[in-house]
């Protein structure tokens, strides 16, 4: 709908299907919902799709109650977010709920749509995350990888974590952003 032409987590999702990745987990953190990307998967149950945006905002979709149709039904999860939203409601969704979410779907990977236009500065959103809140969304992406990993029996010990680089309109604070994730994945 104007933002992407090509949807780069989606085009990886089915990549890493091909190359025997079979269920691939995706995050969400921008502050839009990613409409395209919970379309395409929205009746697959090998790809779970978790999203965090600001409600209601463009492009409008993204309501707790849109969580998969057909064989996927069950396989998306959407937390709204009301403007003026900040750290502590992030650190919820993804302390509290992704890591059981994670657990319970068994991914081979997960990819994250990182979104930095959640941030308090950016010009786009009214989302309020600070540098704090995002070491804590990357924090708790990294510890469910880890959680789940531990918790599944697999030949390999860690399930890989791809972050795609996705929207941030403030370039100070996406800067600041990306060296916090970098940083937290090199721990």
């Amino acid at each position: 709908m104007g933002f992407c032409i090509f949807n780069n987590i989606a085009v990886g999702a089915r990549y890493a299907q091909k190359t025997g990745y079979k269920k691939i987990f995706i995050i969400d953190f921008d502050v839009h919902h990613g409409n395209g990307t919970q379309h395409m998967f929205g009746e697959d149950d090998t790809v779970f799709y978790f999203s965090t945006h600001q409600y209601p905002h463009y492009p409008g979709t993204g309501s707790e109650t849109e969580t998969g149709r057909g064989k996927g039904k069950g396989f998306t999860y959407n937390i709204p977010m009301r403007h003026g939203s900040g750290d502590k409601e992030y650190f919820s969704a993804y302390n509290d709920i992704l890591p059981r979410l994670v657990k319970k779907f068994e991914p081979d990977m997960i990819l994250v749509s990182a979104g930095y236009d959640i941030r308090a500065e950016d010009p786009l959103s009214g989302i309020r995350v600070s540098d704090e809140g995002i070491r804590n969304i990357v924090k708790g992406i990294l510890s469910s990888a880890e959680r789940s990993a531990s918790s599944v029996q697999q030949s390999a010990k860690n399930i890989p974590v791809i972050f795609s680089l996705e929207g941030g309109y403030d370039l100070e604070a996406l800067g600041k952003s990306v060296l916090i994730t970098i940083k937290e994945m090199l721990k």
